[in-house]
């Protein structure tokens, strides 16, 4: 059970989580070629979430830009299905430095708005129900992925090692 202090859940466990989590991630990076720029600006982040419990991170956007939009890009699964706007990853692609820079534009500009999520409903089971599931188009969910890479750094190190539910290692986020 954890303890309602704050200070207490930041301790040592989550520090060393959050460290081994970003040395295991930073070598992934590597071995990728992904740009160091953005796990640089993770590792502040995280170190600043860690000595300083106290402190309210009022805005990380500056730190989204063209590179930060494009790592998002690369870690998001291109093979989902298409929302609302019926585009595809692959076809995101095709004018892909295009398409990062409009929507980098527009998410700096303040005039980014999620689309609608297009509702579909897929069998539940045997026995002829059905349950619905929404589906963001692929340039939200890449909107989505550059917002976890924001806020990982900050809440990572607040979870006990083996607590799992709902939270993916960020080393799956490659």
């Amino acid at each position: 059970m954890k303890s309602a202090n704050p200070s207490f859940r930041r301790g040592v466990e989550g520090g060393k989580r959050v460290v081994e989590i970003m040395d295991r991630y930073w070598e992934r990076c590597q071995m990728h070629g992904h740009l160091e720029n953005i796990i640089t600006k993770q590792q502040r982040i995280t170190t600043l979430a860690q000595r300083s419990p106290e402190f309210g991170f009022f805005s990380l956007a500056h730190h989204i830009d063209l590179q930060w939009l494009e790592s998002a890009y690369h870690r998001t699964r291109k093979d989902g299905a298409a929302g609302v706007d019926d585009v595809t990853g692959k076809e995101y692609a095709e004018n892909l430095h295009d398409n990062l820079q409009t929507l980098l534009d527009r998410l700096k500009s303040g005039t980014y708005e999620a689309p609608p999520v297009k509702r579909k409903h897929i069998p539940k089971g045997t026995s002829g129900e059905t349950r619905p599931i929404g589906i963001p188009t692929f340039e939200d969910k890449i909107v989505q992925r550059a917002v976890v890479m924001l806020l990982d750094p900050i809440y990572e190190h607040d979870f006990y090692n083996s607590s799992y539910g709902f939270r993916p290692d960020m080393l799956m986020m490659l």
